[in-house]
């Protein structure tokens, strides 16, 4: 009863800071519409990047008629440039070499019918790989033909917009996910309090362990990060109609663990840097750079590929790729990026326990 009581009274302290926590949530709200609506010419599907795919065929008459459906679809004809090529080495070539997006081979075989396969592709940027699968599976079904694996994305191969989020979308699910990170203070203040001899909380007197006050406390942050996240995740859907698809559980269990991390994430860094001035540094300038390398203030496609490669590292970035991924039905696997968080939770709340408690002693 006494844990319980904890975890209550913790998530009871938090909800009476009504005009703190509306002001929060009001903030998120005008940034995500601010964003959205200042940066949607830059989401729009015909800003989606020209893929130029090198094709070998063995018969003219095959490229001929894949290049004759691209030419009367006009939601593909603007957007992709063919390269005819003689072999499939220089097929394999061309984007090694970044002549070419992906390469892919269009076959007549004996029978007359015409086989399609994607070879290789260059880029990493997750939506144009789906967006080459499904143009490759609509061409098929056109031909009546389903020679082959392909993984495409679900609905209207044809429907760019189902695929890629406007600026609505993104920033919908980006500036939640900032918010949520920047939550961690609240962790840092569970050590912080206990730390202060001039400001323990109460509960504090009650006959129970440290690292179970602690533990209890983190869920009740926990809890209240998680509803705020619940909270806005349903005015933007509602609101600003932006895209969070229909696989809820998936996405609101993906947001449990990102607030475990995030208040976990405090709580360490509490219990190992004593200075309340250097947390608070390092959180906002720590935050804010994770933040960016992940593609949460702009898309990482347009960042340097420098800095790309450093986004693997941000777990803003891990998140993000979780939900985007829910939403879009990207073909890509996230069970490293689940890994990464969970890891990333135990490891900080192993240390909030050991430090935490020297720091006690």
């Amino acid at each position: 009863m006494r844990s319980i009581y904890i975890v209550y009274y913790t998530l009871k302290r938090q909800l009476k800071n009504k005009n703190e926590v509306i002001r929060g949530l009001i903030f998120t709200l005008l940034i995500i519409l601010i964003l959205g609506l200042s940066l949607k010419e830059a989401f729009t599907s015909d800003q989606f990047n020209q893929q130029n795919i090198s094709v070998y065929s063995n018969k003219i008459e095959a490229f001929n008629s894949f290049q004759s459906y691209i030419a009367s679809k006009p939601q593909y004809k603007h957007i992709i440039k063919l390269i005819k090529v003689n072999s499939n080495n220089v097929g394999i070539q061309n984007v090694k070499s970044e002549k070419s997006d992906v390469y892919i081979k269009i076959l007549e075989l004996p029978n007359k019918s015409i086989e399609v396969e994607k070879v290789s592709v260059l880029h990493s940027n997750d939506f144009e790989d789906s967006f080459i699968k499904s143009l490759i599976n609509s061409y098929r079904n056109s031909l009546g033909e389903h020679n082959g694996e392909v993984n495409v994305v679900k609905g209207n191969p044809l429907d760019l917009a189902s695929k890629q989020p406007n600026a609505m979308d993104y920033y919908s699910v980006t500036m939640i996910i900032m918010i949520m990170f920047y939550n961690c203070a609240y962790g840092a203040n569970i050590v912080i309090e206990d730390r202060d001899k001039n400001k323990v909380s109460r509960i504090i007197s009650l006959p129970i362990s440290y690292r179970k006050h602690i533990t209890c406390k983190i869920i009740g942050e926990v809890i209240f990060v998680f509803l705020e996240a619940i909270f806005l995740i349903m005015c933007t859907k509602f609101i600003y109609k932006a895209n969070w698809g229909n696989k809820f559980v998936d996405i609101f269990l993906a947001m449990l663990l990102f607030s475990i991390f995030c208040i976990t994430f405090g709580t360490a860094l509490a219990s190992i840097i004593k200075s309340e001035e250097l947390i608070s540094f390092i959180m906002t300038a720590g935050i804010a750079i994770l933040t960016f390398i992940a593609g949460g203030y702009v898309p990482i496609e347009y960042l340097d590929k420098n800095i790309n490669n450093l986004s693997i590292l941000s777990p803003s970035y891990a998140i993000q790729t979780i939900v985007f991924k829910k939403i879009y039905g990207y073909s890509y696997s996230v069970s490293g990026f689940y890994l990464e968080l969970i890891l990333l939770s135990i490891i900080l709340f192993m240390i909030t326990m050991v430090f935490g408690k020297e720091k006690e002693q």
